[in-house]
Parts: C-alpha cells; structure tokens; sequence
C-alpha cells in the first residue's frame, strides 16, 4: 500500500508539473507571437545577434547580413501590404458563414472568441 502511495504521489507531481508546463509555453509563445507582431524589427534584430555569435561574423560580416535582413524585411512588408485586403477578405468571409451556423448565444461567444484573439490577425 505504501509502494503504490508513493507512485500515485509521483505521478500526480509529474501530471502536475506537464500541465504547469504547457500552460507556461502558451503563455509564453502568446507573448512572444504578440510582441513579434507589434513590431517585427525584434524579430529580425534577434535573427542579426544570433547570427553573429553562431557564425562568428566579423564587423563586414554583421553589416551585410544586418543589411539583407533589412532588404528582405522589406520585401516581406510590401508583399503583406499587397496581400493584406485579400487576406482579411476571406477572413472576414469565414466569420460571416459560421457566425451564419451557430445559435444566438454562439454567437455572442464566438464574437467573444474573437474579441480575445483579435490582436492577432490585426496589422
């Protein structure tokens, strides 16, 4: 009895422990994916000091990579701007056909829903 106290115990920690950890890394990612967002230069900035510390660059080194990222930081911004009406379009369409499906108070819900996520497809 006491033998299968003690595994009960352990496995309970473990349990505990998986689910304090999945919590924690979707909170974490949700911030980051929010900060990343909000402004991308962090993100391209973050990519440059790995860079140079895994690759050992030297001063030239770091400021044609720096100047890359830039170029294709701004290519990547124009080609959203581009696409940007389109992709809110569709998205827009697909919340009107399942808004269109669910019951008033899935309704209300699921514009909560959106409420809480809309941080995430804005620009």
């Amino acid at each position: 009895m006491k033998t299968f106290k003690v595994v009960l115990v352990l496995t309970l920690v473990f349990l505990a422990g998986a689910a304090g950890g999945v919590v924690a890394t979707r909170v974490a990612v949700r911030h980051f994916v929010a900060r990343a967002i909000a402004n991308p230069d962090i993100v391209r900035e973050r990519i440059e000091r790995q860079l140079a510390r895994k690759l050992n660059l030297d001063r030239e080194q770091r400021i044609a990579t720096a100047a890359a990222l830039k170029q294709a930081h701004e290519k990547l911004k124009a080609l959203r701007e581009q696409f940007q009406p389109q992709f809110t379009n569709i998205i827009q369409d697909a919340r009107t056909q399942i808004s269109a499906v669910l019951n008033p108070e899935q309704q209300k819900q699921f514009e909560e829903f959106q409420e809480e996520n809309r941080r995430f497809f804005q620009r």
